[in-house]
């Protein structure tokens, strides 16, 4: 409650009054690096409060109302639910169910023994929460899942929002928006190997590979024109990612032994999901992403 009562007059008064784009962006940018790091204080013995403290979820949902704030100072609407046209439906429900097929494709890239159980003969038993080899307990995979599809997607929003705004007129505008957001939303994962064991080598792979799956979340966000529901994928895919159980961890698999760099899978990682969004970017579906950007991209009149 203290953090919330602080964020509001610091919002308007630091970051609501920003006029310049590239300032708007480097102070937000500074903004999620400083929550990265922030540690949340142990006030309790009690796991669940733990766990919802160690997941940053907390922070997450304090920069979803900075996003709400932010944009509303900067003059825009906050678009969290536009509204879909009928002949929307079918498009994007086809898409979101190549994003879900994705999710289990990007972890079994690493499990897989042969092309069928890489592509669809999939091993469901080495995916389970409770037995999560990157975290201790269930509700943190649950918790850290939901404070990444919150707090990166409301950053992606943000990110969207400035690149429209700033190359409006230009005839790649929506193109470079979806470039731009998504290496800026790439780079910043960088920061999530400072102080770890991870090399520089691993570090790149792995913001390759999360440039991809940046670009769709982007593309699936400028066609609905729903945050609600690219929060949801990107805590669908992440909670997929951390079930993975310690038997899932093996050096033995198919692209493993072809990739030991892991930069083959980091590029088909980042190939595969821009490949999805073509699907709406590069035919008819795309004036509606185009009248969509307008929308965020518009001056309130209240």
């Amino acid at each position: 409650m203290g953090l919330l009562l602080l964020l509001v007059p610091i919002t308007i008064t630091n970051f609501g009054t920003v006029k310049n784009n590239f300032l708007r962006l480097m102070s937000v940018i500074w903004l999620i690096i400083n929550l990265l790091y922030t540690k949340y204080p142990t006030l309790t013995q009690d796991p669940i409060v733990n766990a919802f403290g160690k997941s940053h979820l907390p922070f997450s949902l304090l920069f979803l109302i900075f996003t709400f704030i932010v944009v509303k100072c900067w003059g825009f609407k906050f678009c969290f639910n536009l509204k879909l046209c009928k002949k929307q439906f079918i498009p994007l429900i086809f898409v979101l169910l190549l994003s879900i097929w994705f999710a289990f494709f990007e972890v079994f890239l690493s499990l897989a023994q042969n092309m069928p159980e890489l592509l669809w003969h999939w091993q469901f038993s080495l995916i389970n929460p409770a037995m999560s080899a990157t975290f201790s307990s269930i509700t943190q995979v649950y918790f850290t899942a939901a404070e990444a599809g919150i707090l990166e997607e409301s950053a992606r929003y943000i990110f969207i929002l400035i690149c429209l705004i700033t190359f409006k007129g230009a005839n790649k505008r929506l193109l470079l928006s979806i470039l731009i957001s998504s290496l800026i939303f790439a780079l910043i994962h960088y920061f999530n190997y400072f102080g770890q064991k991870g090399t520089l080598s691993i570090a790149t792979a792995h913001v390759i590979s999360t440039f991809g799956i940046g670009w769709l979340l982007a593309t699936i966000f400028l066609y609905s024109g729903k945050l609600w529901l690219s929060i949801l994928l990107h805590a669908f895919i992440d909670f997929i990612f951390f079930s993975v159980t310690p038997l899932g961890m093996t050096d033995s698999a198919l692209i493993i032994t072809l990739d030991p760099s892991g930069y083959l899978r980091a590029f088909i990682l980042a190939l595969l999901p821009i490949i999805i969004s073509l699907f709406l970017l590069c035919t008819k579906h795309r004036k509606m992403m185009l009248i969509n950007a307008d929308i965020i991209a518009t001056i309130s009149q209240s």
